[in-house]
């Protein structure tokens, strides 16, 4: 694979464990008029261009809150597969509902499913949401496990992909699919009332513990929106083992979107397929201009 950056932006690390890429349906996605236009503003002009965007975004998780229990069960169904287990990591305030339909695609293609109802809506910090997680899998004893995250659920699975010898001893941890991840935190973090929320601001820790630590993105296949009202700053990640980028407006929407959904399931079960493991991947962010060979 080669690509060539572009205005100086230096390429994503070329080599990374994965299986091939070669026959995804993974094209670079221009991002449209509108799009730019809203990657132009900056400061309360943008927030206000994007609220429209960022309210139908919301709505459309958000009826999923009103009629889920308090802590819902995960489908008994999900338990079952005989490939490798998929642990679902989800965003602040969420259980593992809005991670559904990735979740069921994965499981059809013979992944079992876990989440762990210790970690409640994800307000904990990192190492005590690790631990959760770390207990989770050890009382499930899995020898290997992927992680698929949303939002800070991405954070967390980088967070266990970088402390894993410690926080996961005896077990391989195979990678993570991220949606919509504050890799680099959101400047907009700041303005938020919450300190769950606070806790991600750009250049603080544990952001900047975890973006210093670039061993682990080979690791990870992190898929995103055009635009993410919620992270001005993007989920783009050097070195990942893909990025895909995909014509979706919204942080949340992305969850529900059949193509985001299809290309993940995808390339996270080809990741863990049998045994042959190769160079080669597609990392498409809109800053790098190249083809992939």
């Amino acid at each position: 694979m080669s690509t060539r950056p572009a205005d100086g932006q230096p390429a994503s690390a070329q080599h990374s464990t994965v299986a091939r890429t070669d026959d995804l349906p993974l094209v670079p996605v221009p991002v449209d008029a509108r799009g730019a236009q809203l990657a132009e503003r900056d400061g309360l002009r943008r927030l206000a261009a994007a609220f429209p965007l960022w309210a139908r975004d919301f709505l459309s998780t958000s009826w999923q809150h009103l009629l889920e229990p308090a802590l819902p069960r995960l489908p008994e169904h999900l338990h079952h597969g005989t490939r490798t287990p998929i642990v679902l990591l989800p965003g602040v305030y969420q259980t593992w509902v809005p991670l559904s339909p990735i979740a069921e695609a994965l499981n059809r293609r013979g992944h079992p499913i876990y989440w762990f109802p210790d970690l409640g809506h994800n307000l904990l910090p990192l190492p005590e949401s690790a631990d959760i997680v770390q207990r989770g899998i050890a009382r499930e004893r899995l020898p290997e496990v992927y992680l698929v995250g949303h939002s800070k659920g991405g954070i967390l699975g980088k967070y266990l992909l970088s402390h894993a010898s410690t926080a996961l001893p005896g077990v391989q941890l195979r990678g993570m699919t991220a949606f919509s991840a504050p890799f680099h935190g959101s400047r907009y973090s700041r303005y938020m009332l919450s300190p769950w929320l606070r806790g991600f601001q750009p250049g603080r820790p544990p952001i900047s513990d975890l973006d210093d630590d670039t061993a682990v993105n080979a690791l990870i296949i992190s898929v995103y929106g055009v635009f993410d009202p919620q992270i001005p700053e993007g989920s783009w990640l050097p070195g990942a083992r893909a990025n895909i980028p995909l014509p979706v407006y919204g942080h949340m929407r992305i969850l529900r979107d059949t193509q985001a959904v299809a290309i993940a399931a995808h390339l996270t079960s080809q990741v863990l397929g049998d045994g042959h493991r190769i160079g080669g991947c597609a990392n498409q962010d809109p800053r790098i201009q190249g083809d992939v060979e």
